[in-house]
């Protein structure tokens, strides 16, 4: 995300240097563990924002691809496609 701008720069670095375990958080917040989600390789939410960049032409296939976590072949279906 901080890649295309949508948070500042650092974000990241700065939530794993404060010791920021992303599994407890989402358990915390009352979410379920990795474990019992879904076989997608990223929630739908951070997708559907990735396919929408990519269609209003912020970011190029390839970087849909590695956000998607898929090759280009999927990342460019994925972008055609509406999903539920």
């Amino acid at each position: 995300m901080e890649g295309v701008d949508l948070i500042p720069r650092g974000t990241w670095d700065s939530l794993k240097a404060s010791g920021l375990r992303p599994d407890a958080a989402r358990l915390e917040l009352g979410g379920s563990s990795v474990e019992h989600e879904t076989s997608e390789p990223v929630p739908s939410r951070f997708r559907t924002l990735a396919v929408q960049a990519f269609q209003q032409a912020l970011i190029g296939e390839g970087e849909l691809a590695r956000l998607l976590r898929v090759d280009r072949i999927r990342a460019r279906e994925s972008s055609r496609k509406p999903r539920p």
